[in-house]
């Protein structure tokens, strides 16, 4: 008799990948409870470390349980391996992504997105070999949909409370809720929030409302996956499966996600199609495929042509927008062909090409083969598809056998609850660390009241449904999955794909990780039910050794480079904004830790940036108007621009430091440093071309030098850009007054310039 994969792992091993497979589930828990947002800080921060930081960290987890599981491997002497296309893809990405990073203008940024994108995809590849039985599958899925049960509650909370709220009190008092919230009022800035606050956006624990979406359509594919066969256990099993199904569905209503709510639309009638003529698809799946492929072709040909001819695409302002997003990523691909610019980097390129009509800069052009083809070149994007697709396709051509592993159920029982008290414990323990909550002048009732609130209602919606979802498992006679669950599967991954054609939700840490462990449990499912043995390697002693140091010689190295560096500086960096919260500041132990925090991390422009601008603040606000100051902040944006070449701001704040310097002093000094305040002002706009802000700066340089004729063409292109933006305003908001980019008292009097100098 063969043995299967399950079959011929030893009881220390088994023990062994179960400790692994619970850190794997605790970490997607927190990340589907926390707004995780690497390489930005405009999201929730702990009390220690920035955003980017506890991205590391949390990912390193996975990272760190690869590894781990491969040395362990290795130093059996026998490595077991079932091969599923997934690793392919992985290294293929990582080597491309490694590539780009020397290409990177900003090469923390583009080690921090490169990490936390491969984090979720290696341990996908360690959770195929995990996953070798219907159970362990089976604690995936109710993690997710425990998950998305706490997000359902978080959701409704937003959607029927907080965002309520938040606009009486605006309101109330809108000019205190623009000062919080650092916004002038009036400016497009201020038309940006009030069009965020009451499109009453449900983020839940995510960072968008587009990020619940593709978390709530793989969370109804789980679910679907794990009640197949409950609704006919009994009447208790069948109305906690449609009671659980159902509030999920309901979230994702909540949303307004058209794209998710369109791809998961589209997902279901292929799941519909599946069931139907289950037998047709397979006889007759090779055509199928490739009218599936010509179809893309000429619908990606289609819209295309229909974008360079009415330069938008085809519905509302969201597919307007997202036509500037796309061809400005094609512009930025074509910077570096084969390597990208970076991950991370696109926002940095994207001013370059942003459209002078565009309303906002983004970070990510909406669609995720363009984002991953811009930042990483076309070998990422093959490595990272073929990650997901190859073993789609591989499900779609597999003809398993009738007759299926049926795993022991009588450990069932301790394995689920082992998971769901560490998951518990987990959410517990590290979301007060990772969540910033002032307690300052609480007494230990609020503390009390607000912990639980916060930490302990999440945990415990957690705790309910999962409890829940084990009860019916009592009620099955078997552990078998069903018979759908790879094309369960297969509709959660392609919806989620579809889905962010035209949104980022995939790089979000959450989604990517439960992307990834999806695509994990449809490669071991399938792999087990056709009991399929592992591949063993005897490795001799010597490379044995070699392979386990190699291993955790490139584990140092992604500590050393990508981890340990942003960590050290992050705590410096915390530490110092919390020294400028204080009413009295100390200026020496401010710039001692900055100065110790752009050591710490060689490659980050935070440190220098904020040094930079903390000392322009002090020159500006100060008594004491001494140059040697502005000399100091000028060392630190020069650092900065060093870091990071392709962002605009480090030179238009060189710009503002050497004007300010100028009036600081008279005769060649103060021409000089005027004359560097334009070069770099000119710097800055060959960055961001289409800024009418920075041209009317440009053009006041210009005018203060006394090259009027360069003014002129500064004020001109200002008027330019700024009536080019007010056009499309109103096609996109046709019923709402103008709030002007520029401003409408710089745009006045830029008119009035040109008027002048034109006479």
């Amino acid at each position: 008799m063969t043995k299967t994969f399950e079959q011929v792992k030893t009881a220390r091993w088994r023990t062994f990948e179960f400790v692994l497979l619970i850190i794997v589930l605790c970490v997607l828990a927190i990340r589907a409870t926390y707004p995780e947002s690497p390489n930005t800080t405009s999201i929730i921060s702990g009390p220690a470390l920035s955003n980017a930081a506890f991205s590391l960290i949390i990912t390193s987890l996975l990272v760190f349980c690869f590894a781990a599981w491969l040395i362990f491997a290795f130093i059996k002497g026998k490595v077991r391996y079932r091969f599923n296309w997934i690793e392919v893809g992985t290294f293929i990405f990582i080597a491309a992504g490694i590539a780009a990073v020397f290409a990177a203008s900003n090469k923390r940024f583009a080690i921090t997105e490169l990490v936390t994108i491969a984090g979720p995809m290696l341990a996908a590849v360690m959770l195929v070999q995990i996953l070798d039985n219907d159970i362990r599958i089976k604690l995936v899925l109710m993690t997710i949909v425990a998950c998305a049960a706490v997000s359902t509650y978080k959701c409704s909370e937003d959607f029927f409370t907080y965002n309520q709220m938040m606009i009486d009190q605006y309101e109330a008092d809108p000019a205190a809720q623009l000062a919080q919230m650092r916004i002038e009022e009036g400016t497009f800035q201020h038309f940006s929030y009030e069009h965020r606050l009451y499109s009453k956006d449900v983020r839940g624990f995510l960072t968008t409302g587009n990020s619940v979406a593709s978390f709530m359509t793989m969370a109804i594919f789980a679910s679907l996956a794990l009640f197949w066969k409950k609704i006919s256990a009994g009447r208790l099993s069948f109305i906690i499966a449609a009671i659980l199904t159902a509030a999920i569905c309901f979230t994702l209503l909540l949303t307004h996600s058209k794209g998710g709510i369109a791809a998961l639309i589209v997902a279901l009638s292929m799941l519909c199609a599946y069931l139907l003529f289950a037998k047709l698809i397979k006889r007759f799946r090779i055509p199928i495929i490739i009218l599936c492929v010509l179809a893309a072709a000429s619908l990606t040909a289609v819209t295309v042509k229909y974008g360079m001819q009415h330069n938008r695409l085809p519905g509302g302002n969201s597919m307007l927008v997202r036509w500037q997003y796309w061809s400005g990523a094609m512009k930025i691909y074509a910077l570096e062909p084969l390597t990208g610019v970076g991950g991370g980097n696109f926002a940095n390129h994207y001013t370059q090409f942003k459209q002078p009509q565009a309303l906002e800069s983004v970070k990510d052009p909406h669609n995720f083969l363009l984002s991953i083809l811009s930042q990483y070149g076309p070998f990422a994007l093959l490595g990272l598809c073929g990650a997901f697709l190859l073993p789609m396709t591989r499900n779609i051509f597999s003809t398993p056998p009738d007759d299926c592993v049926i795993t022991d159920s009588s450990c069932f029982k301790k394995r689920t609850f082992a998971a769901a008290a560490a998951i518990f414990i987990a959410m517990l323990l590290f979301r007060p660390i990772l969540m910033k909550v002032n307690y300052d002048n609480s007494d230990a009732f609020t503390i009390f009241v607000t912990f639980l609130i916060l930490f302990a209602a999440p945990a415990l919606f957690f705790l309910i449904p999962y409890m829940a979802m084990i009860r019916t498992e009592y009620r099955l006679k078997e552990t078998r999955l069903s018979e759908k669950t790879g094309a369960l599967l297969f509709c959660a991954i392609a919806a989620v794909a579809l889905h962010n054609l035209i949104d980022f939700a995939f790089f979000e840490p959450a989604i990517s990780t439960i992307f990834w462990t999806l695509t994990a449990c449809m490669v071991a499912w399938q792999l087990n039910k056709n009991k399929q043995t592992a591949a063993i390697f005897q490795i001799d002693k010597i490379f044995r050794i070699g392979a386990a140091c190699l291993t955790i010689a490139c584990t140092w190295a992604f500590v050393h480079f990508a981890v340990t560096p942003p960590v050290r500086a992050s705590l410096l960096h915390e530490q110092v904004n919390q020294m400028l919260n204080r009413p009295i500041l100390d200026p020496y132990t401010i710039h001692q830790k900055l100065s110790a925090a752009a050591k710490a991390d060689p490659l980050s422009t935070d440190a220098p940036v904020l040094h930079g601008n903390i000392l322009l603040q002090q020159f500006q606000t100060g008594n004491a108007k001494t140059p040697g100051i502005l000399h100091q902040a000028v060392e630190r944006f020069t650092e900065a621009a060093k870091r990071d070449e392709a962002n605009y701001s480090y030179y238009e704040k060189l710009s503002t430091a050497h004007d300010l310097l100028a009036s600081q002093e008279t005769g060649r000094p103060a021409k000089a440093n005027k004359e560097k305040a334009a070069y770099w002002m000119d710097e800055s706009i060959k960055r961001y071309p289409n800024s009418a802000r920075l041209h009317i700066k440009a053009a006041i340089l210009a005018e203060s030098n006394e090259k009027i004729a360069k003014a002129l063409q500064h004020y001109k292109k200002a008027i330019d850009i700024e009536d080019d933006y007010r056009k499309i305003f109103k096609v996109m908001y046709p019923e709402r007054e103008i709030f002007s980019r520029l401003g409408e008292d710089k745009y006045q009097q830029a008119k009035q310039k040109v008027k002048q100098f034109s006479n």
